[in-house]
């Protein structure tokens, strides 16, 4: 019996060009589809105006010629976030991401490594009781039935009725209440102090709460009172907590409020205490003024007031329950 043909050089060269092709056809496609994604269409960009006050800036009230993200293209922790339930959308393109901004501002958002502006939900506390409520069922749901449920984050929805029952909005508002802090002065126009003081009265915004979340972890600054630091904090290491199988039988002794009491009993960090450790794949960035390798304060570099105080928050292992920082994109 005879040996099948060998293909040509030809034939092999044409095969071998014909699957490069189709590999950066598949490529391209990705990227589109991507980009696509991260892009806002056109009627979302006009559902994001009409509901966020119209053709102006959300901030300094300016004409608004855009739509800027509140979490970033360059924010390669969307799938993961979303995955681990701490986001309520799954593109950076979705109406739930997206804020009426001035050229000016716009800019000021973006630049993390020196925000010009930043902006939290104002009740704090509603957050910080709905995760350690939400923490307390999943743990009674994974004893019961066996599996772990899906972490649950306030949507725009909740946060809106919230504030119209504690009546902190008038029925007929349409979103939540939002506090901004100016970083640094970057208005062309006026000088404005960094702080809260220029802009008092919060602002409403429909976006998603936990997209402004994530944002704030990112760049978080001592321009913030430290009051609403310490929320901030708290809140971190609550939504740093995961419920594990393995966690479960030790949980069966005490509630999820014994195990992350420690979180309330602690109270105010001392200066005494041993600085928590930042690591490199944590998604946590260090307060300026630290060292990035070994986090322990620079001298002299002016690391002043809240941010000193947050960078000293001791890792909190409470019971047999430890924070995973590096299990959280926030």
């Amino acid at each position: 019996m005879l040996p099948p043909p060998v293909p040509s050089s030809a034939e092999s060269n044409s095969s071998s060009s014909s699957r490069t092709r189709k590999q950066s056809d598949a490529k391209s496609i990705l990227a589109s589809s991507t980009a696509s994604a991260s892009r806002f269409s056109r009627r979302t960009k006009q559902e994001i105006f009409e509901r966020n006050g119209g053709m102006k800036c959300w901030h300094y009230g300016r004409s608004a010629p855009d739509i800027a993200r509140v979490i970033g293209k360059r924010d390669n922790s969307l799938s993961h976030d979303t995955a681990s339930g701490l986001l309520t959308f799954d593109r950076l393109g979705d109406e739930q991401n997206g804020l009426p901004l001035c050229p000016s501002c716009h800019r000021a958002l973006d630049d993390i490594n020196q925000p010009g502006f930043v902006f939290i939900f104002t009740e704090l506390e509603f957050f910080i009781d709905f995760e350690r409520q939400d923490y307390q069922n999943r743990i009674d749901t994974a004893q019961q039935q066996g599996d772990i449920p899906p972490r649950m984050v306030p949507t725009p929805q909740m946060y809106s009725e919230y504030l119209k029952r504690q009546e902190l909005v008038s029925s007929h508002a349409v979103g939540g209440l939002y506090r901004r802090y100016t970083m640094q002065d970057f208005f062309p126009d006026c000088c404005v102090i960094p702080g809260s003081d220029h802009f008092k009265e919060p602002g409403l915004w429909c976006g998603a709460p936990m997209a402004a979340l994530r944002r704030i972890f990112q760049i978080i600054g001592d321009r913030i009172p430290e009051s609403q630091l310490d929320q901030l904090w708290t809140l971190h290491k609550l939504y740093a907590r995961e419920v594990t199988h393995m966690k479960l039988h030790d949980s069966t002794q005490q509630s999820a409020e014994q195990i992350e009491g420690g979180l309330r009993d602690s109270g105010t960090p001392s200066s005494s205490q041993t600085v928590a450790p930042v690591h490199a794949n944590s998604g946590i960035v260090p307060p300026r003024g630290y060292n990035n390798g070994n986090n322990t304060p620079i001298p002299d570099a002016g690391a002043r007031g809240a941010m000193a105080k947050l960078a000293r928050c001791d890792s909190t292992q409470v019971g047999d329950t430890h924070t995973h920082t590096q299990a959280l994109g926030f």
